[in-house]
């Protein structure tokens, strides 16, 4: 018997094993390096974690030591910003705080956020070129509302950000001021840029609204010569005047009529967009004076005109109104049948709302009048 009948695979075969149980051998090394090294990382979390709550623990004990008045406001903010890891801690406290307390407790906590060393700090990160660290300053300043006139001056020059977001987030840090004056330069600025959307617009204008009276009309016409302004783009300034119809800047009416009167006598002729949106606005505004320029309005049967009056039509949802968007129906387009159909049924529901409210037990002659006309329109779109 020779060596080859002994053993039954060639030194090929053996060689081949051979590797493979190398690599067996270095995959099974490989993968318990890496078991080690997540459950490593893993312990490396929890600790970090556990000394977050600690120091957070502890500087939450220092805030309340100060607001029960056993710590001076410079002993706190000393403890405080001599280590920067502290501080994005304890204004998120701070921030939690401002949430929960009223009065004097609110008061107190506004102070520390008000503090030069804060301002200081957060000031520096606006000129830090880091996008993360800029978000984070102003994040800050609009939670404080208060910001010293160079940190407002830097603000305000980061709303011309080629960051669309940056830019957005440095408007509402200053739109967030005390100060209507600073609130609304922010809130001009902004609106210079191209790339800012109509949502944007309302959101900060929503922002803008939750102030007193006085200050409210001052917004209102402010926004108006903004919207008069040529550094604001053209199509944020149909967004404006939507926004000022969804917000109610009640006051300012007579002055968009007088904008959509003043608009037509443009060299370039004028443009449908903004004029649907002042016709649209004044709706939402209940100024009732908008439909007596249906008739010159519409001369050239513009099927976007002709919606953008049965919306404020359905918004305003008077006789005159429902009177109009029967009229409305004499248009070719089906678009403007819907529209107007679906503003009816709007005004329907209002009344029948108001009906229920009333304890009315009949219908008025409105409705019913509404609702036929609706079936009667219905019946003409599947013909």
């Amino acid at each position: 018997m020779n060596v080859a009948q002994i053993i039954p695979f060639s030194w090929d075969q053996g060689e081949t094993i051979s590797f493979l149980l190398d690599a067996i051998s270095v995959f099974t090394i490989v993968l318990l390096s890496l078991f080690f090294g997540l459950f490593a990382y893993r312990l490396f979390k929890l600790r970090k974690q556990r000394v977050l709550q600690d120091v957070r623990g502890t500087i939450e004990e220092r805030v309340l030591a100060y607001l029960d008045g056993q710590q001076s406001r410079g002993e706190l903010i000393e403890s405080i910003i001599k280590n920067s890891f502290y501080i994005p801690l304890f204004v998120d406290i701070c921030i939690d705080l401002l949430n929960s307390l009223e009065g004097e407790m609110e008061d107190r906590i506004k102070e520390l956020l008000e503090t030069t060393e804060l301002q200081t700090y957060y000031k520096e990160k606006l000129y830090s070129g880091n996008n993360e660290k800029i978000v984070e300053s102003l994040f800050f300043f609009k939670q404080c509302r208060q910001a010293s006139p160079e940190s407002i001056d830097a603000i305000y020059t980061l709303i011309s950000s080629k960051n669309e977001h940056i830019a957005i987030a440095a408007a509402l840090a200053l739109i967030d001021s005390k100060h209507v004056d600073i609130q609304l330069r922010a809130f001009e600025k902004v609106c210079q840029r191209v790339d800012i959307t109509g949502l944007a617009i309302l959101e900060m204008m929503l922002y803008l609204s939750e102030t007193d009276q006085d200050d409210f009309d001052k917004q209102g016409d402010r926004i108006v010569r903004m919207i008069k302004s040529p550094l604001i783009p053209f199509q944020n300034k149909t967004s404006l005047i939507i926004s000022m119809g969804s917000v109610g800047f009640h006051a300012q009416a007579p002055e968009l009529l007088d904008l959509l009167k003043g608009h037509f006598n443009r060299s370039e002729g004028p443009n449908v967009k903004f004029v649907c949106s002042i016709i649209e606005a004044l709706g939402m505004l209940s100024y009732e004076q908008i439909l007596k320029y249906f008739v010159i309005l519409t001369e050239n049967q513009n099927q976007e005109l002709f919606i953008s009056f049965a919306k404020a039509s359905g918004s305003l949802a008077t006789n005159d109104a429902i009177d109009l968007l029967h009229n409305i129906f004499q248009h070719s387009s089906k678009d403007v049948h819907r529209q107007a159909m679906i503003q009816l049924l709007k005004i329907d529901k209002l009344q029948v709302r108001k009906q229920i409210d009333s304890n009315e037990q009949t219908m008025p002659e409105i409705q019913r009048r509404t609702i036929a006309e609706i079936r009667e329109r219905q019946e003409n779109l599947r013909v």
